[in-house]
């Protein structure tokens, strides 16, 4: 029989079983022959190669042995080849097709008599009568015939076994030729249940496919090499906007949208010639009533046996929405990217891993700020930019955004111009999914060194201000109320001897002109309390402490540890006494304190403040709930780059800490 491909599969598995069956000396071989038998009935092969399977295994029982099945015809009146593996080709032709009937031959007769028909000598024989010049002229000499009839007792056909001598079966041979009648009724049978099997198996499964075709969620089409549909789905007219009737009067390149096409052919070319096994794209169809629909293709082509192409399988998806989405996502970005760059400063995000912010994307304005690009700046390391002290609150900002708070710090900076500059960052850690842990960094770095140094600038016309002012209410106001104080005092003198009546007014006018030269003197030291004139930064705490003196008030004391020189320049030094003034104030008016201790910690890399209390203490909620001084001592201490605490101290009420790091 010739391969197929449909064949192609079970016929090399059999192959394959058979060569490694041991092989006889005499060329009928009865054990590959069964070996073959068994191995194509445990096989898809069709019911002729079955057939000739078996009568070739009957054919290995007596040398000279020629068997022949013929097979009732879909009439039930004629008996049709089914297999002949040694006899002439020509001989079969010649005796087809051979009607059930009494002197129908060996085979005819046996199936109309539904027994066994042994002719010894066909020449001789009235039932070869018709055949017996065809059958010697192929030197054929005795035919035994027997029906096969399968358990229902339903005649399937006749299974025949010829001699080129006259000859009788022997009664071994009679049971022979039963056992191989019954061996082709249960191969018969067995085919046919299965053919039976397939069948039913495949018009459930068209059923299944109809089904899974019909009431898919998305569109399906089979279409023709040409693009003619063949068959489409409710989805993909639901998609389209046409009926199926019309779709299947058109093709698909006439509602794909012309700027698709070329694409779409060479994705088609290249499925029929094999260079693709598939193809997914994106295109656009017009439907029906005109508006664009944007689908995602996927399309497959279906083979013949002979490899010639059926039609194309496609797949469509709407998705419409999501290239809308896109758009408008895209759109978004750019407005989003557009107003990032146009921030004083930069917008970075970024994602958190292992606790830690690790930046992902920058705006165009951080390479004004660092003078380089992300790249650069993750490869040069955060030491090139920021000092030590800058780097501790940049990393303990980010631990406080991987644990879900917000962040707002000033950070100075050296870019790789050489020139310093500020930064306000504020940030913010994003949760993904609900519950889940912060794994994303949204924030906006504003560059603030222009504001910082306009502070710088007003903050030193102030102070110089301040000192002029000083200057001139101590020497200028403050010599001449000395003046009037003399003068009251020498008038006040001269009046007593004169035993005037005004000698007590004029010594209460040089009384209050003293006091009022104190008050200025009070006042032009509170003007300029660090000048050099005063002492510096530990005198004028050691001042403000004196000051605040009061027999029925709370003790304050004042302590100052020099263990290096001060190398605080202005106006660093301003703010941190400005800290100590305001920390103190709010004590002596807040904290219900016996003594108040105020420690200057001078050491070579820090400058340490401390005032502390014995009084009630803050609330839980006092820092939250700051107010105006707090604020204002904060942000004292952001414009040193110092780091403020306020909070209970070891042995009740509150500790004030500013710290800051002394200059190289």
């Amino acid at each position: 029989m010739p391969r197929t491909a449909e064949n192609t599969n079970w016929a090399a598995t059999v192959d394959s079983i058979v060569s490694r069956a041991p092989r006889a000396a005499s060329h009928r071989d009865p054990l590959r022959a069964q070996v073959r038998l068994l191995a194509l009935l445990s096989s898809a092969a069709p019911l002729n190669a079955l057939l000739g399977a078996l009568a070739s295994y009957v054919e290995t029982w007596t040398e000279g042995l020629h068997c022949t099945v013929l097979l009732v015809d879909p009439t039930g009146r004629l008996l049709r080849p089914g297999a002949a593996p040694s006899l002439p080709e020509a001989y079969t032709h010649a005796i087809d097709p051979v009607p059930i009937g009494i002197g129908e031959g060996s085979c005819g007769t046996a199936a109309a008599r539904r027994e066994m028909v042994v002719v010894e000598d066909v020449e001789q024989s009235d039932l070869w009568t018709k055949y017996a010049p065809i059958a010697l002229s192929y030197g054929l000499r005795a035919c035994w015939s027997v029906p096969i009839v399968d358990d229902a007792g339903a005649l399937l056909g006749t299974l025949a076994l010829y001699y080129r001598e006259r000859r009788a079966p022997s009664t071994h041979e009679t049971d022979l030729i039963q056992f191989a009648s019954s061996l082709a009724a249960f191969v018969m049978q067995r085919h046919r249940d299965a053919e039976k099997l397939r069948t039913t198996t495949l018009r459930e499964s068209e059923a299944r496919f109809r089904g899974a075709f019909e009431f898919a969620a998305i569109g399906i089409a089979l279409v023709a090499p040409d693009g003619r549909w063949i068959r489409v789905n409710r989805a993909l007219c639901g998609i389209v906007g046409y009926t199926a009737e019309e779709l299947l009067a058109t093709t698909s390149q006439a509602i794909t949208h012309p700027d698709d096409l070329d694409a779409d052919m060479e994705y088609m070319r290249q499925l029929l010639d094999g260079s693709r096994s598939h193809c997914d794209m994106e295109k656009r169809y017009f439907h029906k009533d005109g508006h664009i629909v944007w689908i995602l293709l996927s399309v497959s082509l279906v083979r013949d046996d002979a490899g010639q192409p059926m039609y194309f399988v496609s797949q469509i998806q709407d998705i419409t929405a999501r290239k809308h989405a896109e758009s408008q996502l895209v759109d978004s970005e750019f407005r989003y990217r557009t107003i990032a760059n146009l921030v004083p400063g930069f917008v970075f995000e970024g994602v958190v891993r292992d606790g830690h912010p690790q930046p992902t994307w920058v705006s165009g304005g951080f390479e004004r700020v660092y003078g380089c690009n992300l790249d650069r700046f993750i490869e040069l390391g955060a030491k090139t930019f920021y000092d030590e002290a800058t780097r501790a609150r940049i990393l303990a900002g980010a631990s406080t955004i991987a644990q879900g708070s917000d962040l707002n710090i000033d950070v100075p900076l050296w870019g790789t111009d050489g020139v310093q500059r500020w930064l306000r960052v504020v940030a913010r850690g994003v949760r993904t999914g609900p519950g889940a842990e912060v794994d994303r960094v949204l924030g906006v770095a504003e560059d603030i060194t222009e504001q910082k140094r306009l502070e710088w600038a007003v903050g030193e016309a102030t102070h110089q201000e301040q000192q002029r002012l000083g200057k001139e209410i101590h020497d200028g106001l403050g010599q001449e109320l000395m003046e009037v104080a003399l003068l009251a005092r020498g008038l006040a003198a001269s009046a007593r001897k004169g035993h005037q009546p005004n000698a007590d007014e004029l010594d209460r006018l040089s009384l209050l002109a003293s006091r009022t030269i104190s008050t200025c003197h009070a006042i032009a030291q509170g003007l300029a309390p660090l000048s050099e004139a005063h002492g510096g930064l530990v005198q004028a705490l050691h001042d403000m402490v004196d000051r605040q003196y009061d027999p029925s008030g709370p003790a304050v004391r004042f302590n100052a540890i020099e263990d290096a020189p001060i190398r605080l320049q202005w106006p660093s030094t301003d703010h941190l006494f400005r800290i100590a003034q305001e920390g103190l104030t709010n004590a002596l008016k807040h904290a219900g304190a016996q003594s108040i201790r105020v420690t200057l910690d001078v050491q070579p890399d820090t400058v340490r403040l401390e005032i502390s209390d014995d009084g009630v203490g803050l609330s839980p909620y006092a820092a939250e709930s700051a107010g105006l001084g707090l604020k204002i001592m904060r942000y004292r201490a952001a414009m040193i780059d110092a780091h403020l605490s306020i909070g209970r101290g070891e042995n009740g009420g509150t500790l004030l800490v500013c710290e800051c790091r002394q200059p190289a």
